[in-house]
């Protein structure tokens, strides 16, 4: 599901409140943050995240978007 930039900027709006739960680290990607995204996804609908200055933060959303789509079949 492709998002318009008004819906991309309605999401960030309602994101400034809410506490960065998740950060992808020089490890990337794991089983361990993909559950850690489950549960969170599970407890709220909306989640934040964070990458660090050496990471491509569109690249490491896009690859959650696709995985949890594919787990939750949207």
């Amino acid at each position: 599901m492709e998002l318009t930039s008004k819906q991309r900027a309605q999401l960030r709006s309602l994101a400034t409140n809410l506490d960065t739960i998740v950060h992808v680290g020089k490890d990337g990607i794991g089983d361990n943050l993909i559950k850690q995204v489950n549960d969170a996804l599970e407890a709220r609908e909306l989640i934040k995240g964070a990458c660090g200055m050496d990471f491509d933060a569109r690249y490491y959303c896009s690859y959650l978007q696709d995985k949890f789509t594919t787990l939750y079949e949207l």
